[in-house]
């Protein structure tokens, strides 16, 4: 295991800030979305954040705990890549780490895409995990608007766990403001993809009681030919069956997705990709057992059609 502290964004909804180590990245805009920086250890399945009730064992303050983690980020390759041009809109992006929107507390990174794009100041999105982007932040009003609504677009898309659809401006390393009123720009966008995408998607959860017990499973069926949006969906799905059913005395603790076969073609990748985020859903489940008040240990199973039934 990883004993490297590191940042971690978490968006303004996270309801684990009160009991981990964090603060918000930027608690002097006035803006419901800005995200928290959390502290913690990277794990095989899951982020272990610190608790807050922990830090005294840890000999160290909150301050010190965060120059750790950064310095700790800052040994992490990171390399910009540039797309389109100033006739366009030209953008650096880095989406090569699980951490690349953390880069925007590196000062360095930031002070190295302000000279590429030869900006006075920076436009910097960090709409969800694993992306970061940035722009010009001087140039005309359409152009920002635009990028405000890529920015915007890719938090509401969530392809991984959204941070913020907030456009902030970074100067010399440092953040000094925003850029407001595109937070909602990219949602009718991000709608109209998913549209799209779920007619390759079908997704429907139930609750199955036990007779004898009276505890409740969590059952979804779902089925999609692409492994990636059938990955996204499922793990959206786990969240908010977490969220609804974690705490309930009734909960039997396990969360059961059957795949449809006939919208899901079996494949060695199909498998091994199934395995992966069962593991990566335990560890979920595990953490916020760790941080909440969980009434169950929470069990995730993905079975492939008929193979429901052996499962049980």
């Amino acid at each position: 295991m990883s004993d490297i502290l590191l940042p971690a964004l978490k968006d303004a909804r996270w309801p684990s800030s009160t009991m981990v180590v964090c603060r918000q990245l930027a608690p002097e805009l006035d803006s419901p979305h800005i995200p928290y920086v959390a502290f913690g250890y990277d794990r095989p399945h899951t982020f272990e954040f610190l608790n807050r009730e922990g830090l005294p064992d840890l000999g160290r303050t909150a301050e010190e705990i965060e120059r750790i983690a950064v310095n700790n980020l800052l040994q992490r390759p990171a390399e910009w890549q540039h797309y389109g041009s100033k006739d366009d809109i030209e953008m650096l992006l880095w989406d090569g780490d699980y951490f690349a929107a953390e880069h925007i507390l590196n000062a360095d990174f930031m002070r190295d895409a302000q000279l590429i794009l030869e900006a006075y100041i920076l436009a910097v999105g960090i709409p969800r995990r694993g992306l970061l982007l940035v722009t010009n932040g001087v140039q005309p009003p359409e152009k920002l608007r635009a990028f405000g609504a890529v920015v915007s677009a890719q938090f509401y898309r969530a392809e991984s766990a959204p941070i913020s659809p907030v456009v902030f401006g970074v100067k010399d390393g440092q953040i000094v403001g925003m850029l407001s009123g595109g937070e909602e720009a990219g949602r009718q966008i991000a709608a109209e993809q998913a549209q799209q995408e779920n007619k390759n998607l079908y997704i429907s959860g139930s609750v199955l009681t036990d007779d004898d017990s009276g505890l409740q499973t969590v059952e979804i069926v779902a089925g999609s030919p692409d492994i990636n949006l059938l990955s996204q969906a499922i793990l959206g799905a786990f969240k908010q069956a977490l969220n609804d059913f974690h705490s309930r005395e009734d909960f039997s603790g396990v969360v059961r997705f059957v795949l449809i076969p006939a919208m899901t073609p079996d494949s060695p990748a199909l498998r091994q990709s199934m395995a992966s985020l069962t593991n990566h859903l335990n560890g979920i489940a595990a953490e916020i057992a760790r941080i909440t008040d969980a009434k169950h240990t929470v069990a995730v199973q993905i079975v492939y059609g008929d193979e429901a039934a052996e499962s049980e």
